[in-house]
């Protein structure tokens, strides 16, 4: 998303969860009990765990097509080449223009990745050595922070785990202390994730130890060296610990769904998302319901085509001119018979 970027801009939204009404049929079950009486919440609230889901379903759907643009709750990444790519109307309060680095979500942002902020490897750096459970839990929070900046990491920490096992007496050995070196000397704010790129080839490297799993993404440069994009690692069970070292190779890192989808991509299709985003622009139905996804939906809908699209509009995106019903491409009639020939 943010590749070939140079300048990048920073918005952090106010009173963020606020800014999103709550439709009536919601309304009552939102109500609370106060010394006045009743009352509903007429805005998105805090403390409801469905309320960060709904609000970041809401902003991919509001930035949706936007390049060069991610969103995390309330915070908001513009990258760019120039001023022209990063400005639009922004207000100044709480943003950050056009800079050569931003501070993102705990990360330093800049052309050539991403970094971890000084003042978090500092906290890693200078923290003491855990002398019971509770400092051991709070050591290991901040390492994880982190994780995709540290290769090896399950199998790092695993002294260190073992400590956590319940009935496990606390003792600190050697290999403990060579745990707790070895990541403050693995995480400096020169660690460096590149940023991900459509165009570059990946390759996917992983390891299995006695303790743990280890995988790390890259991407090979022109000049053949190998630049990591992420870390990534898990402990074994205690089942998995008893395999011989041949039968750990077999176990799975993550999930093996995106394995799956990335072999049953075909070329061979009787028409392309071209054909079906040229044809929803000219549809009298469909490109009114691509408006509406990208501008908004009005509260209600008197247009009888439009209508069972507006009952589903929190389900709809776009992406390539063409609308999406969830993971499926809603196909132009006019496409519609050539597809079934196929």
């Amino acid at each position: 998303m943010l590749t070939g970027s140079k300048g990048f801009s920073k918005l952090d939204l106010s009173h963020a969860y606020a800014q999103l009404n709550v439709d009536k049929e919601s309304q009552e079950y939102l109500t609370i009990n106060t010394h006045k009486g009743l009352y509903s919440y007429t805005k998105l609230p805090y403390g409801v765990k469905s309320t960060p889901k709904i609000f970041q379903s809401k902003m991919d759907q509001i930035l949706q097509g936007i390049e060069k643009c991610v969103c995390k709750q309330d915070d908001i990444l513009i990258g760019g080449n120039d001023w022209r790519e990063n400005l639009k109307i922004l207000g100044e309060s709480k943003c950050e223009f056009l800079k050569p680095e931003v501070v993102y979500l705990g990360l330093k942002i800049n052309e050539k990745g991403l970094h971890p902020v000084e003042e978090k490897v500092d906290a890693v750096r200078k923290a003491p050595v855990p002398s019971n459970v509770s400092e051991l839990r709070s050591f290991l929070g901040m390492v994880q922070y982190y994780h995709s900046f540290l290769p090896n990491l399950a199998t790092t920490l695993a002294p260190l785990h073992k400590l956590l096992k319940k009935d496990v007496q606390w003792k600190s050995t050697s290999e403990c202390q060579k745990a707790y070196d070895v990541c403050k000397q693995s995480l400096t704010s020169d660690t460096l994730l590149v940023h991900y790129d459509l165009n570059r080839k990946l390759r996917l490297s992983c390891d299995a130890s006695s303790y743990g799993l280890d995988a790390v993404l890259s991407h090979v440069m022109d000049d053949g060296q190998e630049r990591p994009i992420a870390y990534a690692s898990r402990t074994l069970s205690q089942t998995e610990k008893n395999y011989a070292q041949i039968e750990r190779c077999h176990i799975k890192v993550g999930s093996e769904s995106a394995i799956y989808q990335v072999s049953a991509i075909d070329d061979d299709f009787p028409i392309t998302a071209k054909d079906i985003g040229k044809a929803t622009k000219v549809d009298s139905v469909l490109c009114k319901v691509y408006y509406y996804v990208m501008s908004g939906w009005p509260e209600n809908c008197q247009d009888e085509n439009l209508r069972p699209y507006h009952n589903r509009k929190l389900e709809l995106s776009c992406e390539q001119d063409c609308v999406l019903w969830g993971s499926r491409v809603v196909i132009p009639p006019v496409c519609r018979e050539k597809m079934h020939a196929q």
